[in-house]
């Protein structure tokens, strides 16, 4: 699928929701606490606790799941931080977004830092 035509899908998944009445519907699903998210022939609804982190890939994002799936979206990293709630995800890096209750060990030494998450899986950390 070309980049074009996943924009193109995406923006058609967001006027479908609002289309057929989708604004209570929307308001329901948010007001339940899941995220919803535009993906290519409709919208992924999920828990944040289902997401490990995020990780921006220039205008494009990759939603990593605690069930092993990824989501490629396009949508910035900025953008999609907006909608998340910030008691929750917390931007460690330029490029990674990590949805705290999933960090297991922080390490850190005078080089660097890193976060290690649930599944052992290493997110680099800004020293800045």
């Amino acid at each position: 699928m070309s980049i074009r035509s996943l924009q193109n899908s995406n923006q058609q998944s967001e006027a479908l929701i609002l289309r057929h009445n989708a604004v209570t519907l929307s308001q329901a699903i948010k007001a339940s606490g899941k995220l919803m998210i535009a993906i290519p022939g409709g919208v992924k609804c999920c828990q944040p606790e289902e997401i490990l982190f995020i990780k921006a890939e220039s205008n494009y994002t990759e939603i990593y799941f605690l069930n092993g799936d990824k989501l490629f979206i396009s949508k910035t990293l900025k953008s999609l931080e907006d909608d998340l709630p910030s008691n929750i995800f917390f931007r460690v890096h330029r490029s990674f977004v990590v949805n705290c209750q999933h960090i297991q060990h922080i390490h850190v030494n005078t080089r660097e830092c890193h976060i290690i998450l649930t599944g052992n899986l290493e997110i680099p950390v800004s020293r800045n």
